[in-house]
């Protein structure tokens, strides 16, 4: 940076011309080591959906959204999904905001009645963002469609569960939040009855 600042030091051996430059080289060298430190110090606070950490606060909050839809509390429900979350429900309704998903949330626990988890599936997409596939039963569906049969090679949805609630969970300012919701409903439509009404 200054190759041509030198310091001066007597003959007497107490200061002599000394070049700058090897205090430079140091000082950039240690300035250097303490930037890695820090970026170090600051990817082992962030909460990462690869730790142990990460994975525990991700399965503590699906947890959470496990309760609260078996007793019906969408205000519990609500209460992990971030300020601008969206959620869609499985009759195509939509809701963005906590207060609008609330009152979805209500009305499809009005009309399904407790929903069971049978099955949480985890997916990491990066270090702060997950994907969550619950396979749940609602008890009070009615019964007018049958399960969709498993796709040759793949695996049906488990213990017949006919709800299938997908989260993306990310990591806000240290805590983790749904950002978003799809709830599909997993029975097929049965052919025969709406030709037979057309």
């Amino acid at each position: 940076l200054f190759p041509y600042t030198t310091l001066f030091r007597s003959e007497s051996g107490k200061i002599g011309p000394v070049c700058f430059k090897r205090y430079i080289v140091k000082t950039t060298l240690l300035l250097y080591m303490l930037f890695v430190v820090a970026l170090s110090c600051l990817a082992q606070e962030a909460p990462n959906a690869y730790t142990d950490a990460g994975v525990t606060a991700i399965r503590a909050l699906v947890q959470h959204i496990w309760d609260a839809s078996e007793t019906q509390d969408e205000h519990d429900y609500v209460s992990v999904f971030s300020e601008h979350a969206i959620w869609d429900g499985p009759a195509g309704e939509n809701a963005t905001g906590p207060e609008n998903i609330e009152r979805a949330v209500k009305a499809m626990f009005a009309r399904c009645g407790p929903v069971q988890t049978k099955k949480a599936n985890f997916r990491p997409l990066a270090p702060d963002l997950e994907m969550v596939d619950m396979y749940q039963v609602a008890q009070l569906l009615p019964h007018d469609r049958t399960s969709i049969p498993a796709a040759p090679g793949s695996i049906g949805p488990p213990q017949r569960s006919n709800i299938r609630a997908s989260l993306i969970v990310k990591n806000e300012a240290g805590q983790w939040r749904v950002i978003a919701a799809r709830i599909a409903d997993l029975r097929a439509i049965n052919d025969q009855k709406i030709l037979a009404a057309k």
